[in-house]
C-alpha cells in the first residue's frame, strides 16, 4: 500500500473516532441535568482530613446549624380531623388515611417513579428539553397524592420507613434521594402549570404544599432525610419567588427572597454536617468533642443523631479500630452519654453503640457495612 493512501485511512479513522465523540459528548449535554443528594462516601478517612472536619464543625457548621430558622408563613396547616358522628363509633382509619408520612412514602417509593429523573426545570429556558420533561410531570397521579398528604398530621418517616422494612437496627433506613426529588419537582411543575393556566391561587397552595412536605422530611431523625428537605424547600421557595416578580407581587417577592437566603444557609448546613461529622468521628480523639456537642438541647434532633452515631460507629472508618477494635477514647466518650437523659431516639444509639464495642471482627465488619450505607 502506498504511504499517502496509508496516511489517508489513518485519518479518516481517527477524523470517524472524532466525529463519534462529538456525537457522545453532545448526546450527554442534551441529557437533562438531575443531581441527587447521594453523597460519595470514602471507605476511609484519614487523621488530617478528621481533624479539619472537627475544626469546621466547631468554627462554622454547628454554629449555623444551632441558629438555623424557618418561616412559618409557607407552611400548610394540616386540615382538621372530622368530628365524630352521633352513634356507634367508626371503625378506626387505616394509618395511611390519617398521617401524611404514610402516604408520602407510597409515593416515593412508587415504582412508576423510581427510575424517573426529573430536572428542577423552572429556570430552565422555555422550550428546552429540561423544561419540557419537567413540565410534562405536573399530571403524575404521585402529584396529587402528594399534595394531599401535604395537608395531613404528619409522623417520622423514618418510622414509617422501619415498620415497612422491619428495621430494627440503630441504622434507620432512608430514602431513596432520587425519587423524592423528582416527586417533589413534579408538585412544583404542576404550580407551574397552574400559573401558566390562570390559576394563581391554586400555584401558591401547590408551591406551599411542597414547602410543607420539605419542612416534615427536617423534622425527621435522619439526618439525610434532613438534607432532603431542606433542598426541597429550597427549590419551592426559589419558584414562589421567581412565581411573585412575575406577577409584579414586589413586596411579597422580597419577603420570599430573604426566606430563600435563609433556607440557602440552612441547607449548606446541614450538607456540612452530614459529611463533617462523619468524617470528625473517624478519629477516636475526636470523640470527647462530638460527646459534647451531643448533648447541645438546641441543635436538631437529627444532627445530635448522628453526632452520636459517630462516636459510636466512627471507628467504620478507621482502619486500626475496625481491625483491632474500638479505642479506649471511644469508649469513653460513648460511656459519658449513658443516663445523660438523651430523649429515648438517641439512649438506644448508646446502648447499641456499645455493645457494638464487644463485637469480633466479623460483626464488626457488619456493622461498619451498615453504617457506611446508611
Amino acid at each position: 500500500m502506498k504511504s499517502s493512501t496509508h496516511k489517508r485511512i489513518v485519518l479518516a479513522g481517527f477524523g470517524c473516532a472524532a466525529a463519534l465523540a462529538v456525537l457522545v459528548v453532545a448526546a450527554l449535554l442534551s441529557v437533562p441535568h438531575f443531581d441527587s443528594e447521594s453523597l460519595a462516601k470514602p471507605s476511609r478517612y484519614s487523621a488530617g482530613h478528621a481533624a479539619a472536619a472537627l475544626d469546621s464543625l466547631r468554627t462554622e457548621t454547628l454554629p449555623a446549624l444551632d441558629g438555623m430558622r424557618h418561616d412559618d408563613r409557607y407552611v400548610l396547616r394540616p386540615r382538621p380531623r372530622p368530628r365524630p358522628s352521633p352513634g356507634p363509633s367508626p371503625r378506626p382509619l387505616p394509618r395511611s388515611g390519617r398521617d401524611g408520612a404514610v402516604a408520602a412514602v407510597h409515593v416515593w417509593r412508587d415504582p412508576e417513579i423510581a427510575l424517573e429523573r426529573v430536572p428542577y426545570g423552572d429556570t430552565a429556558p422555555l422550550g428546552s428539553a429540561e423544561r419540557r420533561q419537567w413540565m410534562a410531570t405536573a399530571q403524575w397521579a404521585q402529584v396529587d397524592s402528594l399534595l394531599e398528604a401535604a395537608t395531613r398530621p404528619w409522623g417520622q418517616v423514618s418510622d414509617v420507613l422501619a415498620a415497612l422494612d422491619s428495621s430494627d437496627d440503630p441504622f434507620l433506613p432512608v430514602l431513596d434521594p432520587i425519587p423524592v426529588l423528582s416527586a417533589g419537582r413534579a408538585l412544583l411543575a404542576r404550580g407551574r402549570w397552574d400559573v401558566e393556566h390562570g390559576r394563581p391561587a391554586d400555584a401558591d397552595s401547590v408551591v406551599r404544599a411542597a414547602i410543607t412536605v420539605g419542612r416534615h422530611l427536617q423534622d425527621d431523625l435522619a439526618l439525610p432525610h434532613v438534607v432532603l428537605g431542606a433542598r426541597i424547600e429550597r427549590e419551592a421557595v426559589q419558584m414562589l419567588a421567581a412565581v411573585y416578580h412575575n406577577a409584579g407581587r414586589f413586596a411579597q417577592r422580597d419577603r420570599a427572597d430573604a426566606y430563600l437566603a435563609r433556607v440557602d444557609s440552612n441547607l449548606a448546613a446541614l450538607r456540612h454536617g452530614l459529611s463533617q461529622i462523619r468524617a470528625a468521628g473517624a478519629l477516636a480523639d475526636n470523640t470527647a468533642a462530638l460527646v459534647g456537642w451531643a448533648r447541645h438541647d438546641a441543635l436538631p434532633l437529627a444532627v445530635r443523631r448522628e453526632l452520636i452515631l459517630a462516636v459510636a460507629f466512627g471507628w467504620a472508618y478507621s482502619d486500626p479500630e475496625t481491625r483491632g477494635g474500638p479505642a479506649d477514647g471511644r469508649k469513653e466518650a460513648l460511656a459519658q452519654l449513658a443516663g445523660a437523659n438523651l430523649p429515648a431516639e438517641l439512649e438506644g444509639i448508646v446502648r447499641r453503640g456499645t455493645a457494638a464495642f464487644g463485637y469480633n471482627l466479623l460483626r464488626r465488619l457488619a456493622v461498619a457495612w451498615r453504617y457506611k450505607t446508611t
